[in-house]
């Protein structure tokens, strides 16, 4: 630093002063919160500060030698259970850091029931991978297990139905992926899953419909102990999807709480990121189906289909506990 004094006019002056310092730039504190729910954790670092400034950036070590995160909210999920060190490194706008680090704890889901088909069986779909045996309804020549998938074969007007009821839950989000070997005509085919069932009383299911053009609707229903369906969210057609034969849909349904049960679904098309809204969404509290349940699948080919029999082919099944 140089300091100087010019005068307007001639002569010499002597004078003094002091000169002071300005404060040091203060460093960011780092602070945030982590939520972890399964494998799943997400971080908020709002509650970060700068005394003397702003913070500029936000850097996540996940503490699993992944990629480093970024954002003053985050979310990482882990690829195996355990306890993993999170370390959040703030920058203020100046160029200095905080640190700070966090442990969380993280487990795989439950899993309620699994299914990935990888047996042969015929007139039936025998024991499911976790979840007991499956029970049918329908010709048993309708029922096989094969090439790595659970297949139902279909004539015009037939109803088939699968069903495991040891996994009984009131909180189940269940995952099914889907396919055909053909479209159907007619008015289509109908594939619902579902992740409430209760003996004696009925079940919450949500609805697929494979159209003869390829377009794809969802809905939710409840039906009784006969299977007689009460529509609780009209079929919609989702914008932008369509299914081929050869290729397969993911369906994934929620069922859980009591009184209400919230009932949703989404549906997708294998090898696409999952959307992150539900495209069906409902409540329901009617008497007799705030209870534990078991899950299971039904299809039918509308009446009016002129080229079955139609094969529908399920793999990936998967519930685990629900929010």
């Amino acid at each position: 630093m140089s300091v100087a004094f010019r005068r307007a006019a001639g002569g010499t002056f002597a004078d003094s002063f002091t000169i002071t310092r300005g404060a040091a730039n203060q460093a960011p504190v780092a602070a945030f919160s982590p939520s972890c729910t399964n494998l799943a954790c997400s971080v908020d670092a709002t509650a970060s500060s700068d005394p003397d400034g702003t913070i500029a950036s936000y850097a996540w070590d996940w503490g699993d030698g992944s990629a480093a995160g970024s954002g003053a909210t985050a979310r990482h999920t882990y690829a195996a259970g355990g306890t993993y060190a999170i370390t959040l490194t703030v920058t203020d706008d100046t160029g200095a850091t905080g640190t700070t680090t966090r442990s969380v704890s993280v487990a795989p889901a439950t899993v309620i029931a699994s299914d990935a088909f990888g047996r042969t069986v015929t007139g039936a779909w025998g024991p499911a991978d976790t979840g007991g045996n499956w029970t049918i309804s329908g010709p048993a020549a309708s029922f096989s297990v094969g090439g790595g998938t659970g297949q139902l074969r279909f004539a015009a007007g037939n109803g088939l139905w699968a069903a495991l009821a040891a996994p009984s839950s009131t909180t189940t989000d269940v995952t099914a992926s889907i396919g055909m070997d053909k479209v159907p005509t007619g008015s289509g085919m109908y594939v619902s899953v579902t992740g409430r069932r209760v003996a004696g009383v009925g079940e919450y299911r949500g609805k697929v419909r494979l159209q003869p053009d390829g377009a794809v609707a969802v809905s939710l229903h409840r039906t009784n102990a006969a299977g007689v369906e009460t529509g609780l969210a009209a079929d919609a057609t989702v914008s932008g999807l369509s299914i081929a034969p050869g290729q397969r849909l993911m369906a994934r349904v929620q069922v859980y709480g009591t009184a209400p049960t919230t009932i949703r679904m989404r549906v997708w098309k294998v090898g696409a990121t999952e959307p992150t809204t539900w495209q069906r969404s409902v409540t329901d509290a009617t008497a007799g189906y705030q209870v534990p349940g078991g899950l299971g699948l039904f299809g039918y080919l509308s009446s009016g289909a002129t080229n079955g029999p139609v094969v529908l082919s399920v793999d990936d099944l998967q519930a685990v506990p629900g929010p």
